[in-house]
Formats: C-alpha cells, sequence, structure tokens
C-alpha cells in the first residue's frame, strides 16, 4: 500500500514476502539507496549485505534472508514461498530465492506477456534444484466485471489442463478504493465452489507448489505408486509427511472412485480396492 497510510478503515497492511526492500515500489526506499522510490537491484548499499560489492544474485539472496529473518522475528513464522514485488526480476531471481532457503515461488521467471497470454506450467525454474514455480495469471484485484470473467476464463483452462491457478487479490487493502475487487473475489470463490464440481481443490501457494514437488513432479517427487495384488501401494521416500492425497481408483467393472490417503514420511501404504 502506498504510504504514508492515512485510513479510516481496520486495516492497512499486510504480511507478505516479497523481500525486506520491495524493489519496485515505494517500498523499496532506505537510507542504503539514499531514499530512492522504486528502487531496484545494484542501487545501493545495505548493513544486510554478506558481501561488497556483490551482483544481482547475492543482492537479491541477502534481500530475501533478511526479509525472512524480519517475519520470523515479529511473528514467530519462517516463510516459505515469495512473490516479486513491483514485477522486477531478472535471471538471477528464482536462483536466489532458492539459494534464500525459499520452497515455492510465483512470478519468479515469468514474463508479462506470459502471465496475459498464455497459462505457465507449474516448473522447477532453469538451474534450480526444488524451488517450485507457479506462475500467477492476470489479472489481480479485479475491479470489473470483464476482469473476473477473464479470470474465469484461467480457472477452466486450469480444471481442463489440471494445472495450479495462482490468484493474488489484495481486497482487504484495496477497500479504501471501494468494494468491487472484494465482491469480485467473493464472486470468484463462488464459482469454484458452485460450478466447477468438486475438480478445484483451494490452497495456498505454499501447499499447492510442496504438493507438486513432492508428487506431480517428474524430477523431486517422492511418492511410488504401484498395483500391489487387488490393491494399490503407496510409498513415501521423502521426508514430509503426506496427507489427504487424492487417490483415484479405477475398477475393472468400470466403477470409480477416489478416497483420500495419508502416507507417513518413509512409509508404505496399501489400499485395497
Amino acid at each position: 500500500q502506498e504510504y504514508p497510510t492515512r485510513a479510516e478503515r481496520p486495516l492497512a497492511a499486510e504480511v507478505g514476502n516479497h523481500c525486506y526492500l520491495q524493489y519496485g515500489t515505494h517500498a523499496a526506499a532506505d537510507a542504503g539507496n539514499g531514499w530512492t522510490s522504486h528502487a531496484r537491484m545494484g542501487q545501493g548499499r545495505y548493513p544486510w549485505l554478506s558481501a561488497w560489492p556483490c551482483d544481482s544474485f547475492t543482492e537479491q539472496r541477502d534481500n530475501l534472508v533478511k526479509g525472512s529473518a524480519v517475519i520470523e522475528e515479529l511473528i514467530g513464522v519462517r516463510p516459505a514461498s515469495f512473490t516479486i514485488p513491483g514485477d522486477v526480476l531478472d535471471g538471477e531471481t528464482a536462483l536466489a530465492v532458492e539459494a534464500a532457503g525459499l520452497e515455492v515461488g510465483s512470478e519468479t521467471d515469468a514474463t508479462k506477456w506470459q502471465k496475459l497470454l498464455v497459462f505457465p506450467a507449474e516448473h522447477h525454474p532453469a538451474g534450480c534444484e526444488r524451488l517450485v514455480e507457479l506462475t500467477r495469471m492476470l489479472p489481480r484485484d479485479p475491479q470489473h466485471a470483464a476482469q473476473v470473467a477473464m479470470l474465469k476464463f484461467w480457472l477452466g483452462f486450469a480444471r481442463r489442463h489440471g494445472r495450479a491457478l495462482v490468484y493474488l487479490a489484495h481486497h482487504h487493502l484495496v477497500m479504501y478504493e471501494g468494494n468491487a475487487c472484494y465482491n469480485l473475489t467473493a464472486e470468484l470463490l463462488r464459482h469454484v465452489l458452485a460450478d466447477t464440481e468438486g475438480d478445484i481443490y483451494p490452497a495456498t501457494l505454499t501447499a499447492l507448489g510442496r504438493y507438486w514437488r513432492d508428487v506431480l513432479s517428474p524430477r523431486t517427487r517422492c511418492l511410488k505408486i504401484s498395483l500391489d495384488g487387488e490393491g494399490v501401494r503407496l510409498e513415501n521416500t521423502g521426508s514430509r509427511d503426506l496427507t489427504g492425497l487424492p487417490l483415484e481408483l479405477e475398477l475393472a467393472s468400470g466403477g470409480r472412485y477416489m478416497r483420500l490417503v495419508d502416507v507417513p514420511a518413509g512409509a508404505v501404504v496399501r489400499v485395497v480396492a
């Protein structure tokens, strides 16, 4: 939110992991860059930098580490996901996010035209070992019916292709501009619940990213599934418990149903059809 802030509404701030200095926004102004509004990488020298001079990768990594440390110090939560502020990124952003210990990123390697015209699939950004990128689609913060209609189109695309759709709305912060974003966000959620026949699973960015990494990613998945006699054998070779996994079973008779299965870390679970 632009500052200085003066609002009659009860909400005037949010907790979000967007670096310590939020590049490309008013919140990038800092003594280390001479209080330059909308500063970018390479425009300042800051006390939290681990080395000087430094490259873009080092600055972004240290910026992320500092931001995560502040959040953990203030509210006791260690961030696991990240999204860029102000659409400021370069070829080092995804690598810096992973090096800072974060698991899931949004917009670490996507251009604006990709977010507007195509639907990037879940992936590990180039050079990253385990970081998961779930690209946020436009428009964000919908203000009129045409924008929420476009979001419904992308939701339909995600449903048909089995993709994760990342939706970002600051309806809790832009209430001072009116209630349009709030009401349109509510309409989008009603559409998810009423019109998609239970095909859509709403969750946080972190939850969806971890699920894709551990269950669906061809490179990092730790869930092994095989037929075992009259049932299915599920083995979790990872270090994280997998709970509520949607296991779809198709019978020889033509019947089909789904069960939610818990597979603890390092365990094998057998499900009899």
